[in-house]
C-alpha cells in the first residue's frame, strides 16, 4: 500500500527515444539545430510543427497526460517513454501553438522500483532532476516549505520563503528516488502525509530527498 501511495504522487512519463534528430537538407539552406538542453528554451518553440522539425517526428507524440487526482489533459510529449520525456502544454491547444508550460518527471523504473533522475534537461535556475534538498536550500538561499510524502500532492514545494526561486515561474516536487531501499527509512516515514515541513528540518536534511518533477510555465 505504501508503494501505491508513493506512486500516486508520480506521473510516470512515457517516451520514444533519447536521441534528437536534426532536419537535413541537400540544399544550401541552414540545418535547424536543436535548442540547448535547457527546459526554459523550449518556450522559444512556436508550435508542435516546429517541435517536430527540431527534434524529429519519431520523438514527438500528442497524447493524454495525467496529473494529481486523475486529472487529464492533452499535450505534446517529447521523447515519450524515456528518462528525457517532457510534456509540453500549448497556450492554443487547438492549433498546438505557443508553449504554455513544460513538465519534466523522473522516469519510473518499475523493474527496480526506483526513479531515474538522470536526464538531458536542466533549467536556467540550475535546478534539475536529482538536485538534492541540500542543493535546493543553497540555490534558493533560504529554507523552503514542502508537503509530506505519500499522497497526490506529496513532496510539493509550496513556498520558497522569499528565496531566489520564489519569483520564478517554476513548480518543483521532491521525493526519495530508490523506493525499494529507502521507503522503510524512519526519516522518510516521519515526513509522510498531508503535512507541511521546512527544508531545514533535521529529519529532512538527513533524508536529503531529490527533485523528481519540474514544471515551468510561461510568464505573463
Amino acid at each position: 500500500m505504501r508503494h501505491l501511495l508513493i506512486l500516486l504522487s508520480i506521473v510516470v512519463a512515457a517516451s520514444c527515444g533519447n536521441q534528437t534528430s536534426n532536419t537535413s537538407s541537400t540544399s544550401s539552406a541552414p540545418v535547424k539545430q536543436t535548442p540547448t538542453d535547457t527546459l526554459d528554451n523550449l518556450f522559444k518553440i512556436a508550435s508542435e510543427a516546429e517541435l517536430i522539425d527540431i527534434f524529429g517526428k519519431e520523438n514527438v507524440i500528442y497524447d493524454t497526460v495525467y496529473g494529481a487526482e486523475g486529472e487529464e489533459s492533452m499535450a505534446s510529449i517529447l521523447y515519450p517513454n524515456s528518462a528525457d520525456q517532457v510534456e509540453i502544454a500549448w497556450s492554443n491547444d487547438n492549433k498546438r501553438e505557443g508553449v504554455g508550460s513544460v513538465t519534466h518527471y523522473a522516469f519510473y523504473d518499475s523493474d527496480n522500483d526506483r526513479l531515474i533522475t538522470t536526464s538531458r534537461w536542466k533549467t536556467i535556475s540550475g535546478v534539475k532532476l536529482g538536485t538534492t534538498l541540500t542543493q535546493l536550500n543553497e540555490t534558493n538561499g533560504k529554507p523552503f516549505i514542502f508537503t509530506g510524502f505519500g499522497w497526490d500532492y506529496g513532496g510539493f514545494i509550496m513556498d520558497f520563503q522569499d528565496g531566489k526561486l520564489d519569483k520564478l515561474p517554476i513548480s518543483i516536487h521532491i521525493n526519495i528516488s530508490d523506493f525499494l531501499n529507502e521507503s522503510d527509512n524512519d526519516d522518510y516515514n516521519a515526513l509522510m502525509g498531508d503535512n507541511e515541513f521546512k527544508s531545514d528540518n533535521p529529519i529532512a536534511v538527513r533524508l536529503n530527498p531529490v527533485v523528481t518533477m519540474i514544471e515551468i510555465w510561461k510568464e505573463e
